[in-house]
């Protein structure tokens, strides 16, 4: 994490991802979440789906989003959900 301290304030000020998007697909936890907000501080439109239907957890998805992140993922999400998810 504190790498990614040092990176934000960088991006932060100089906005390296200014008209990007991003799209990932990896654990929806709250240290991804860290990642996410540092990616979007640099200037991106994010786009994210989890990796793994088990391993999201659903209050930092539910917090991405309230956020206006284009998360795309919850706990338990079926096969056809999860691929569709990852379309997004």
């Amino acid at each position: 994490m504190p790498a990614l301290a040092a990176l934000r304030e960088s991006a932060e000020r100089d906005l390296p991802l200014k008209g990007h998007r991003v799209a990932g697909c990896l654990h929806v936890t709250k240290e991804t979440a860290v990642l996410i907000e540092t990616i979007s501080v640099a200037g991106a439109e994010i786009s994210w789906s989890g990796c793994n239907p088990l391993s999201t957890q659903d209050d930092v998805a539910a917090w991405l989003a309230s956020e206006s992140y284009g998360v795309h993922a919850w706990h338990g999400q079926s096969t056809e959900d999860f691929y569709k998810c990852i379309d997004r």
